[in-house]
């Protein structure tokens, strides 16, 4: 069960702990509580029980394996665990962060929950926010992993645990599919073969509660979720998932045939809304507006207020799991970086192989994938690596600035301000010269990026006041350790990418042209929506007296931003609605 307003308070002196909310159980001299739901004790050699393990069993498998209990555990979970004296109190949250998990320190106690406003509304805390984090997100940087828009609360990232002892607070991960050397050991042929019995684990993972569904587009990710959801459900003679899905209007973005052919063909009941129905009168834009109100950081899917009317038809439908196809794009398909690793081997075979990959799976034009191939992901990343082996200080001081110099220009003049971008910058280079090469260095960044974080957070905050959980097939663990060790051959197999998937796709709906399916995306529609709702919601606040009371904002300067982002490029229009859309937010949070 996903408790909104679960609550541990761990002292640092004695490492007890106290829990109100979820589940807890003892043993001599053990202590735990948890959120959320184990469907696993031992990672893909556990099949999925009908539901989540009870937590006195979680606790004694961490007792008996230690820390390889702890990386063996799989669900959407939080978990806080104290053992006899010298053993300190751990706090953890799940593999790859589907239950948030949040913590702050007040007097000799440490307090984590799954929302910053629990914390928040502990006697004491601080409401201050993040002045840096702001500025970074205004100018589409997000440095640290660890960090809130609230100065006091912390993040624990997917994976990681923190430790509570009487020397302190640290954070470190405790499970982690990357081998430290930064190289990656490829699956030979027979190995990858078993991503077909890893997704179907995956995804029979969401089979724990009363009945699942599905957000179902019409690309690879969520139809190969969907097919494997009802060949599960078959198998165990569990209800068929409902399908959940939006029509856009946008031709360029609508995929109802799509939709419908599959649920169709697979026999799952389909609820399909177009999109003005699910936004209603209010409008995307100002329903985002009304959801920031009850978030613990700024709205970060546009889309959810549309999403919001197929979590309310999964409710009406008796559906507490929704399945998605996130994590499909990061684990399918291969980093453009590939390319510098294949110009430093001198394999021009590969490279010419890559670029008819990217032309035939995005509609791009072969002059913009002439120059990602040679230069933007090819050449220039080597030339640095080379630059940074000659002189790696004054390099890293190069890229630090010029990080910072993207910074927008509405961004206050604050020397002091910008002195703290230009530190966070510098922590948060990737490495110029990674030792497993810069195919690796991308595949790792996943992990841990703090946006990926930040989705499932809210995620967790829409649909847990629902009682409903999210579940990723293609962020499963064991799923994810499988894929980062797939070659790049294999994943663009038939020069195509996502080959894995894109085949058995295709030979399940053959009539629906998944062999030769490019990315589809929604970029022009949303630009064009928020050029059409944005600017009115932004005279509403034009004075930004939110941002501008923190120091972060200079309103001239904003002001005369939007007017000119308004008719600018899809990638403006973006910048300029995370500004309003941030303020919202601060005015309601500051």
């Amino acid at each position: 069960m996903m408790v909104l307003d679960w609550l541990v308070r761990v002292s640092m002196a004695t490492g007890a702990l106290t829990a109100s909310g979820g589940h807890q159980a003892t043993a001599p001299g053990w202590a735990i509580a948890g959120s959320g739901t184990v469907v696993s004790l031992d990672g893909p050699d556990d099949r999925p029980p009908d539901g989540g393990h009870a937590i006195d069993r979680v606790l004694d498998a961490v007792m008996r394996r230690g820390d390889d209990g702890l990386s063996r555990l799989r669900g959407q979970f939080a978990l806080a665990i104290s053992g006899p004296p010298g053993h300190p109190a751990r706090v953890l949250r799940d593999p790859l962060g589907s239950h948030p998990l949040f913590y702050t320190r007040c007097g000799d106690e440490v307090l984590f929950a799954a929302r910053p406003q629990t914390l928040l509304a502990q006697p004491g805390g601080s409401r201050a926010l993040n002045r840096a984090a702001i500025a970074d997100h205004l100018s589409k940087r997000w440095p640290l992993r660890q960090e809130t828009f609230f100065e006091v609360i912390h993040r624990v990232p997917p994976g990681w645990q923190v430790v509570v002892s009487p020397t302190g607070v640290s954070a470190a991960r405790y499970w982690n599919p990357v081998d430290p050397s930064g190289h990656i050991a490829f699956l030979a042929d027979d190995e990858v073969e078993r991503f077909d019995t890893l997704l179907e684990l995956a995804t029979a993972r969401a089979f724990t509660g009363t009945r699942a569904g599905i957000f179902l587009s019409g690309g690879f990710d969520s139809v190969s979720v969907a097919a494997v959801a009802h060949d599960v459900a078959a198998a165990r003679g569990a209800r068929q998932a409902a399908a959940l899905s939006i029509a856009f209007p946008a031709l360029e973005c609508n995929e109802e045939h799509v939709q419908a052919s599959v649920a169709e063909r697979l026999g799952l009941p389909l609820h399909l809304i177009d999109f003005d129905s699910a936004v209603g009168t209010t409008g995307l834009l100002e329903g985002g507006i009304a959801l920031n109100r009850t978030l613990g950081a700024p709205l970060f899917n546009t889309w959810m207020p549309a999403y919001l009317t197929l979590l309310d038809t999964a409710v009406a439908e008796d559906v507490d799991t929704i399945l998605t196809g996130e994590g499909g794009d990061e684990w399918l398909g291969t980093t453009p970086f590939l390319a510098a690793d294949l110009w430093r081997r001198g394999d021009l075979p590969g490279l010419v192989a890559l670029a008819r990959t990217w032309k035939r799976s995005f509609r791009q034009d072969w002059a913009t994938v002439a120059r990602s191939v040679t230069w933007k992901y090819g050449l220039r990343p080597l030339a640095g690596q080379v630059c940074h082996r000659v002189a790696p200080e004054a390099w890293d001081a190069r890229r630090a600035a010029k990080a910072v110099a993207s910074t927008p220009p509405f961004i206050a003049r604050d020397a002091g301000l910008h002195r703290t971008l230009l530190d966070r910058a510098r922590l948060s280079l990737a490495a110029a010269s990674p030792a497993g090469g810069f195919y690796a260095r991308e595949a790792a960044v996943f992990l841990d990026h703090p946006l990926m974080s930040w989705l499932f957070e809210e995620q967790f905050a829409v649909g847990a006041p629902r009682g409903i959980r999210y579940v990723h097939p293609y962020w499963d663990p064991d799923l994810v350790a499988h894929m980062y060790r797939v070659s790049p051959a294999r994943l663009n197999e038939g020069a195509r990418t996502k080959a894995l998937v894109r085949q058995t796709v295709d030979r399940r709906f053959p009539s629906l042209g998944f062999r030769r399916q490019r990315k589809i995306t929604a970029t022009q529609f949303f630009a064009d929506l928020v050029r059409r709702e944005g600017p009115p919601l932004a005279a509403a606040v034009s004075d930004f007296d939110g941002l501008a009371s923190l120091g972060i904002v200079e309103p001239a300067a904003a002001r005369t931003f939007l007017t000119q982002a308004w008719g600018g490029s899809p990638r403006s229009v973006g910048m300029a609605w995370t500004l309003v859309n941030m303020e919202y937010w601060v005015r309601g949070h500051a």
